[in-house]
């Protein structure tokens, strides 16, 4: 998304990425900047890391649902 240029400078690059996960919607919504190439890659790099944390707590309750009862 690119909002209307300014007289002066031009306008910031807004990126938003939405991901619709097994048991979650992941939502980027990524601080704009001039030049496109780096909002695209800021924001894919925010939208990786949130796939990795959730993985991760996936993989967590996978774990925990695992282990045998402690007696």
């Amino acid at each position: 998304e690119r909002p209307p240029a300014h007289h002066h400078k031009g306008a910031p690059f807004n990126v938003h990425i939405d991901l619709t996960v097994p048991g979650a919607e992941l939502v980027v919504k990524h601080e704009p900047h001039e030049d496109m190439y780096i909002a695209l890659r800021d924001a894919f790099d925010a939208a990786a890391r949130q796939l990795r944390e959730h993985y991760d707590r996936l993989q967590d309750r996978t774990r925990h649902a695992q282990r045998p009862p402690v007696e």
